[in-house]
């Protein structure tokens, strides 16, 4: 399966999420969602609050025998979905409530990886591009307030 039709599935199936609440008729307000990734059957579940399952969808690229982790290729892809999400304010509507986290992780709810942290203003992304920007930027800093 191509990368823009995956991705185009792994969003429809986020975006079926606020209208499932709805039509079970719940007041439930989500301040989490965990993803987990089955990379023996390359099935994606997301849970919400209370380890309470959501949705759930089979990306056959992703089966691979005998691996038990996410691997980077997939941990990109799902990185790289959350952060479309919520430059798209998916994460605003009422179905989402504050401080809201997107996490990947294990089949015990272990934490693999936190894609997505919201609190407020605060808005924390987990990207590896940033990483080590924050030394240059001190040192940017201290050099610009020096002179």
């Amino acid at each position: 399966m191509e990368q823009g039709k995956e991705i185009s599935i792994i969003k429809d199936l986020f975006r079926q999420i606020p209208s499932m609440l709805e039509s079970k008729q719940s007041a439930l307000v989500l301040h989490d969602l965990f993803l987990q990734v089955d990379r023996a059957t390359g099935e994606l579940q997301v849970y919400g609050d209370g380890d309470s399952l959501l949705a759930s969808k089979v990306i056959f690229s992703w089966i691979e025998e005998g691996a038990t982790e996410p691997d980077e290729r997939v941990i990109g892809q799902l990185r790289g979905i959350v952060q479309d999400l919520q430059q798209e304010e998916y994460f605003e509507q009422s179905c989402f409530d504050q401080p809201f986290s997107v996490q990947l992780v294990h089949d015990d709810f272990s934490l693999i990886e936190e894609l997505l942290f919201i609190d407020g203003a605060i808005v924390r992304i987990d990207d590896p591009l940033l990483m080590g920007y924050s030394e240059e930027l001190d040192k940017f800093i201290s050099e610009l307030l020096a002179d």
